[in-house]
């Protein structure tokens, strides 16, 4: 480890630790999810226990709030990816065995009016099956059908509520990724898409979400955009300084989470750079919690162990 990290690393737990009182969220860019993975990675660098306890804390905290059902769609998401890294890696068990039988018990009575007056209430439960079950169950199955039947059951992307569109977009590209399902998934993706930027409330969409949902590129956007008289707010999205800063934080915590591994343990050389270029101009500025500290601080454990 380099030592000239140590101190601001330290650091950055510290602030952590003080300000977790006044977290409410358990998302993974802006909450307590974020934190517990930061703390796990600095825990096993610098072989402290105590950090290691209040991650294991902090995941004892988030289930007792999964089970009261407390998530929104991106909360719910970003829930699903961090849980499956922390699997992975090995610092949480898998044990859902017995949630994921009382989920099937309870899909098998839901028919498609019920999901769509209650997506929310299913929403985590969706984005658990597709993360953290990897293989093909009836489980998955039955959720699956559950949703496309809703989808099929409406004639166009409008008479959706708009969260339920984020949620159908995000099921339905990890959907397609099952061969099977790819057609079906694919062709309902691309007509959500067409009719999602005619509807009025997309001049007030979040662009990382509708990324992250749809998997469609800046270039799309703006094409897109300009074609229903957005393109001011497309290239403001794109060109804001700060939203930079902040993209920066969340493609981190992205490229951590999915292709750290891919790199043998190493974070993208492009995302290292970023790290030795801004992290103290960041820390400078006493970035807050909802700035993405933990993000920073975890990029900067793996960009010292890839040194």
């Amino acid at each position: 480890m380099k030592k000239g990290y140590k101190e601001e690393l330290y650091s950055i737990s510290n602030t952590l630790l003080l300000n977790i009182q006044n977290v409410n969220s358990y998302s993974l860019f802006e909450g307590k999810l974020g934190i517990a993975i930061y703390y796990y990675n600095f825990a096993s660098c610098y072989n402290n226990e105590l950090y290691h306890q209040y991650a294991n804390d902090i995941i004892k905290d988030l289930f007792a709030n999964l089970k009261a059902n407390k998530f929104d769609l991106l909360d719910s998401i970003e829930m699903s990816i961090g849980v499956s890294y922390l699997i992975k890696k090995k610092y949480i068990a898998n044990d859902f065995k017995v949630m994921i039988s009382n989920i099937h018990k309870s899909l098998l009575l839901i028919n498609s009016n019920y999901l769509y007056r209650n997506h929310r209430k299913l929403t985590y439960i969706g984005v658990f099956l597709l993360k953290i079950i990897r293989k093909n169950s009836s489980t998955k199955e039955a959720l699956i059908n559950k949703v496309l039947a809703v989808y099929e059951s409406m004639h166009y992307a409008s008479h959706l509520p708009e969260n339920y569109i984020d949620f159908l977009l995000y099921f339905l590209t990890n959907v397609g990724q099952v061969e099977k399902h790819k057609q079906k998934a694919d062709s309902i993706i691309h007509r959500i898409r067409v009719e999602y930027f005619k509807l009025n409330h997309l001049k007030n969409i979040n662009y990382d979400n509708f990324c992250l949902m749809t998997n469609i590129k800046t270039d799309f956007y703006i094409k897109e955009s300009a074609k229903n008289g957005l393109y001011d707010s497309a290239n403001h999205i794109k060109n804001n300084e700060e939203d930079l800063v902040n993209r920066f934080v969340k493609k981190n915590i992205y490229n951590l989470l999915f292709d750290i591994e891919a790199s043998n343990g190493k974070i993208p050389i492009n995302i290292s750079s970023i790290v030795r270029d801004k992290q103290q101009i960041l820390i400078e500025k006493n970035i807050t919690l909802n700035d993405g500290l933990a993000g920073i601080g975890l990029a900067m454990l793996h960009h010292v162990d890839a040194k």
